[in-house]
């Protein structure tokens, strides 16, 4: 039997509050293509990725173009692409992390935001070099760091040529398919490191460089942190300072195509409809916001072309033919078992516990999974984030009797993980304290809570 929802749950509506989330992949879903469509009803300007609108964009989008090319004609600009990159993003990462962060922020569709900067930018070099001003170089660099607008550039490039002018191109950079991957004890927080190498055929190019995507799949998938790094080895003892005590013990090991690729789904979501901003990111994560998606983007498609039978195109989902797809009914008959054998009694109570189960494995379900190891994986914030969606989206008697399973179903999942004693004791501790939370028809969701949000 189906548990019931809350009738007595508000709906999150539009805006940047985005509490009370099903943890079901198929509802979730559903909840974040409703909400999309409910904001782009009230937004002047709809977002179609990588494309313009026939709709006004909002007014401040134009001021902060302007402020970004006023500080890019200003500035002095480096020769090398990855010095070209960081002062790119430095630049509209400060502009837009001051944009996001005020209250009421509106029109946020950072890719679409992206786009008309660029267009701009373009439209300055040319009036720049009409004019005989002395900017187009500064604005060209700021473009070439960007990776944006390519095709327009090419006519910039041939308006510059015909009037004797030469832009500095520096040489782009292509993966090599080395990888490296760790993961934290829970097994949901990701380090990915790849190397890079100049595209670039002469003797003298420069060398290769390694980036690094810190990765959080706890309860959603969330970019962390990203930039270039002079070794795995700096980037793994960067990461381990930032996770903590989960990460002491993780090492860097070889990771495959097909599991590099899923891990980078959250790196990858610039201008879809997985794209979440949430107001609060770090100033140092959104000067690297738009770099960490060009350089996922240049991974994912090398991975595809030079491995097209490991990579998969999406994260494993739920269906029944998907070799991937996450085992929610033997993991439900697998705890039974394992539940009464602890605990002896009769069948009434098995099928009682069965129901209070449903719940629980519906919320804790990941909603995307970059393989099935995850499903296991029993984190304190995921329990706690188990216990915020039990809470709010189900009836008082289902939410409670679901929240005393709780621990044991974390018993369970550190067991099946082999999770180490340590981090077992935490997740379990994490679990009782969910549990104690009792939940009565009073309750209502905070509507300024949202549990998915970058943990820091």
């Amino acid at each position: 039997m189906a548990s019931k929802k809350r009738t007595s749950r508000k709906s999150s509506g539009a805006g940047k509050g985005k509490a009370g989330l099903s943890g079901n992949p198929q509802r979730r879903a559903e909840q974040l293509l409703g909400r999309a469509f409910a904001e782009h009803e009230h937004e002047p300007y709809a977002p179609a990725p990588r494309t313009r609108s026939r709709y006004s964009p909002p007014d401040w989008w134009q001021e902060s173009h302007e402020a970004i090319l006023a500080r890019v004609r200003g500035t002095e600009w480096p020769a090398g692409l990855l010095d070209m990159e960081a002062l790119a993003g430095e630049i509209v990462g400060d502009e837009f992390h001051a944009r996001i962060a005020a209250p009421e922020a509106r029109g946020l569709y950072p890719s679409q935001w992206l786009d008309a900067l660029t267009s701009m930018a373009v439209d300055a070099v040319n009036v720049d070099v009409a004019t005989r001003g002395g900017d187009w170089p500064r604005l060209w660099a700021f473009l070439r760091g960007l990776h944006e607008g390519e095709a327009r550039l090419e006519l910039a490039a041939i308006r510059l040529a015909e009037r004797g002018l030469t832009p500095p191109v520096p040489a782009a950079c292509q993966p090599t398919g080395e990888l490296l991957l760790a993961r934290d004890a829970y097994g949901t927080r990701f380090l990915l490191a790849a190397s890079f190498i100049p595209n670039d055929p002469s003797p003298s190019r420069a060398p290769s460089h390694w980036y690094a995507w810190d990765l959080d799949w706890c309860a959603t998938a969330n970019v962390m942190a990203a930039g270039p790094c002079s070794s795995p080895a700096q980037a793994l003892d960067e990461w381990r300072t930032a996770v903590g005590p989960a990460a002491t013990a993780s090492e860097l090991t070889t990771c495959t195509p097909d599991l590099a690729r899923l891990v980078l789904h959250p790196a990858l979501a610039l201008g879809t409809i997985w794209e979440t901003l949430y107001g609060t990111e770090p100033r140092p994560l959104m000067r690297e916001y738009f770099r960490l998606n060009h350089r996922a983007v240049l991974l994912a498609d090398y991975l595809a072309d030079h491995f097209p039978d490991k990579v998969a195109d999406e994260p494993p989902g739920d269906e029944e033919d998907d070799p991937h797809a996450l085992p929610q009914g033997d993991a439900m008959q697998s705890f039974l078992d394992w539940h009464f054998e602890r605990n002896d009694a009769p069948d009434r109570i098995r099928n009682l516990t069965a129901l209070a189960l449903e719940p629980l494995i519906d919320q804790w379900t990941p909603f995307l999974s970059p393989d099935k190891d995850l499903f296991y994986a029993c984190s304190p914030h995921r329990i706690e984030v188990t216990g915020i969606l039990l809470r709010d989206d189900y009836d008082p008697d289902e939410a409670n009797a679901a929240l005393q399973l709780l621990p044991d179903w974390v018993q369970w999942c550190a067991e099946r993980t082999g999770l180490a004693p340590e981090p077992a004791a935490r997740s379990l501790e994490a679990a009782r304290a969910q549990a104690a939370i009792v939940v009565d028809e009073n309750h209502v969701p905070d509507p300024d809570r949202d549990p998915f949000a970058r943990q820091e």
